[in-house]
This record gives structure tokens, sequence and C-alpha cells, in this order.
């Protein structure tokens, strides 16, 4: 049963992250609809074949351990990761050339620590993607809330990483796509930007999490440019402009296949284009998730 095996799949990935799910959060992970009755009727079975286990009203498979005071607290850091997020939200309308903003990562797996950052993803106009992450890293380094790679645990709580950037040719996400991966993308928060463009990126990611995806997340928010960001796309939209692309390009470019070759990083996920900045320069922890998932 095609049901069966996909909610045995989601309860094995969040169980190798510690997060014992709802029924309405099984159900709303699922790559296509199925009835609470039908879910339940399946998680029900799995638990008198001594598969899964149901605590309170979370279920997860019988060989994790679950902690529903682990599962609550988390519950309630999340709403306070949020509410800090929600006040940086300003800042994302002074960048230039910039369409949209996705949460990902572990705030958008509700995966949460104390020292949790905030991964970003981000849609940016065709032919400035280098420009619009230049005024991106320097905006977020003067306040000081930029996460970079020196940054861990303490040092990276509650800052902005800037791992992926996207345009239009590339919003259908490149691969390989693991269950991690898959989850992920299912996941991303419509945060604040253009709806048609987010409606357009996530129709085109259809395929990927086999699931329809519309913005119905009372999270998002329409951010209006600031006089300032209209000048500089005004300034920086013709031939100016191309030539500042091409001399961040060169420089990004170097500066990146530089570290990469000094080997730094654990198995790096990295594309460096015109079209696409995806900076996840050590994937150690995914690899380590997926092989206590036997993937």
């Amino acid at each position: 049963m095609e049901e069966e095996q996909e909610i045995i799949r989601i309860l094995t990935f969040y169980g190798v992250l510690a997060r014992p799910l709802t029924l309405l959060e099984i159900q709303r992970l699922l790559s296509r609809p199925v009835s609470l009755e039908k879910i339940l009727e399946i998680l029900e079975k799995n638990i008198k074949n001594e598969k899964v286990v149901c605590v309170e009203g979370f279920y997860s498979l019988l060989k994790n351990k679950i902690s529903i005071t682990d599962r609550k607290w988390q519950d309630l850091l999340l709403d306070e990761k949020w509410n800090k997020l929600k006040r940086f939200s300003f800042f994302f309308s002074f960048l230039p050339f910039i369409h949209f903003v996705f949460i990902s990562g572990s705030l958008a797996l509700q995966n949460i620590h104390k020292t949790s950052d905030f991964d970003v993803l981000i849609g940016c106009k065709e032919g400035r993607i280098f420009t619009a992450r230049f005024f991106s890293v320097l905006l977020f380094n003067l306040l000081g809330i930029r996460r970079k790679r020196i940054d861990h645990k303490i040092s990276a709580n509650n800052k902005i990483c800037l791992n992926h950037f996207v345009t239009p040719a590339s919003y259908q996400l490149s691969p390989p796509y693991s269950i991690y991966w898959e989850q992920l993308y299912k996941n991303l928060i419509p945060f604040i930007g253009s709806k048609s463009e987010m409606q357009k990126f996530l129709d085109a990611n259809n395929e990927l999490t086999k699931k329809s995806l519309h913005i119905t997340d009372q999270r998002y928010s329409y951010f209006n440019k600031r006089f300032i960001t209209i000048f500089l796309e005004f300034i920086l939209g013709g031939l100016l402009g191309n030539v500042i692309e091409s001399f961040l390009k060169f420089g990004q470019t170097y500066y990146r296949s530089r570290h990469i070759s000094e080997g730094k990083g654990y198995k790096p996920r990295v594309i460096y284009s015109s079209n696409e900045l995806e900076l996840h320069t050590d994937t150690k922890r995914i690899d380590e998730m997926l092989r206590k998932m036997g993937v």
C-alpha cells in the first residue's frame, strides 16, 4: 500500500530528527491527499504490529525514543525563533533585485535547537544574482546578523545563513533528491516577496515534492521595496549593472573556488553559476542522518 509505505518513510525520517508527529502533521506531509480516517487506520494497524507507538497523540516508530516534553519544548522554541526572525524581515526590503525569500533548514523542518540559525532561499532577478548576493552579505554583515563560515553553535544563534540563491532559470531545484532534500523543499516556508514569483517557484518544484503547493502560510507577508532599493535597481539595471555583475561574479567565484580547492567542508553541495548559487559547504550532518535511516 503506497500510503502505508509513505507514512512509515515519513515517521522514519522524523524519528531520526527525534520529532514525533501528530496525525495532522502526517497528513500535511503526505504527497497526496489522504483522509485522517485512512491515516489513523494505517497507524493503528502498525501499532498492533508493534512498528509504531503513540504517546499523547504523537506518533513515532517503536524503535525511536519519544520524549513528549522535548517535543513540546521544541514547539515553544519554534515560536520564539520565528518571532525573532520576523523582526529581520524589514531588512530584506532594502535588497535590490530580490523577488522572494523562503525559510528553509532546521526552522522549516521544525528540528531546531537553542543555537539554530535561519537558513534562507532567496529568489533573484535573472542576470543579477551576484549583485543580489553582494548586497545581502553587505547588509547583514553590517547589521551583525549574518552567519559566517567561522560561526558555530552559540555564535551562529539567530543569524541569517545566506546559502541559496536562485533565478527564474533555476527555480526547479537541482538534484540529487534524497529524502532529506525532498522533505526540506516540501516544507519551505514562504516568508516575504512577490506572491506571483513565489508561486512560479513552487509550481516548478511540484514534481520534486509530489505535492500541489500554494501560498497559504499565514507567516508569509508582502514587502514594499524602499526608495533606495528602487534607486539601486534603476542605476544597476543597465550596462553599468552588467559590468558590476561581471566583476562581482569573478570575485565571488574566485573566492569560492579557492575555498573548495582547499578541501574545507565534508562533501560540499555547491553550485556557482549565473542562475543558481547553492552554498551547502558541509553535508556531514545530512549524511549521518541518512545513514541512520539506512538510505
